[in-house]
């Protein structure tokens, strides 16, 4: 659902939950085609459990 969101330029902003595991390989959330570049990090909190709470608006060039 988040893919066609992106592919028709519908999203505002993205609150990503960052948790301190390391795995292996992964499903990629973002291609390789810059629809996260217009994007900024606005805002970021490390909960007691050591979880990052990444907050990305979307960047309008002045």
């Amino acid at each position: 659902m988040v893919r066609g969101l992106v592919e028709h330029d519908l999203i505002d902003g993205y609150r990503l939950l960052l948790f301190p595991v390391t795995l292996g390989a992964g499903k990629r959330m973002f291609d390789d085609h810059g629809s996260f570049a217009t994007f900024e990090l606005s805002d970021s909190v490390v909960a007691p459990s050591g979880v990052v709470i990444l907050t990305y608006s979307r960047h309008i060039p002045a």
